[in-house]
């Protein structure tokens, strides 16, 4: 149960991010090569993350534009079940989870880059439909016990909480000598729902 809110976090980025990596800035882990990196997630961080390099949001010089997702949990709720002794039970954990999607882009016209953030949205959803576990099936990481069906995740997105989306107004930043960026912060939130035998 310690290890569970790193569990969590770092399958999420990995399901949207695609492969694990270590960044030589000090940054820790992250996810990168993911099925939505031809829709501008180019880097996915399990945990909140600051002074990002622009090589985590644009992989080749001259890309338009580029995103980075963090992951953010920040409440759950743990029902538990109590199965003869003290100590045996099911846990329940509900898991709201926030996937802050922050996008710098190039793009001339401020159209073109909510156009941008507005296609990534839409393709992490259907992605987040495309599987309801975001892909936690694996019984080397999810022994059984403690989970069931060797399962991380038993479903995200669905009811009641479903899936929440939000786009922010896009912000124009004066920079040097990189010309001017269009930054466009948005946020998927969800909730992950986990049983644990314990």
């Amino acid at each position: 149960m310690a290890l569970f809110r790193q569990l969590l976090k770092r399958a999420i980025a990995s399901y949207f991010g695609g492969t694990e990596q270590t960044a030589a800035e000090g940054l820790g882990i992250y996810y990168q090569g993911g099925p939505l990196a031809a829709q501008g997630l180019i880097t996915a961080f399990p945990y909140q993350a600051k002074g990002i390099p622009d090589s985590f949001y644009f992989t080749t010089q001259g890309t338009a534009a580029g995103c980075v997702m963090t992951i953010q949990l920040p409440l759950d709720r743990i029902t538990r079940q109590a199965l003869g002794g003290p100590v045996s039970g099911w846990r329940d954990v509900e898991t709201p989870v926030i996937c802050h999607l922050w996008m710098q882009s190039h793009y001339p016209h401020m159209e073109q880059a909510e156009t941008f953030m507005d296609d990534l949205i839409e393709a992490f959803t259907e992605l987040i439909y495309a599987d309801r576990t975001l892909g936690t099936t694996n019984a080397g990481l999810y022994p059984n016990p403690p989970y069931p069906n060797n399962r991380l995740i038993e479903e995200a997105g669905e009811k009641p909480f479903g899936i929440r989306r939000v786009m922010e107004e896009p912000e124009f930043v004066e920079t040097e000598g990189a010309g001017n960026i269009t930054a466009i912060h948005s946020m998927i939130s969800f909730a992950a729902t986990t049983y644990q035998q314990a």
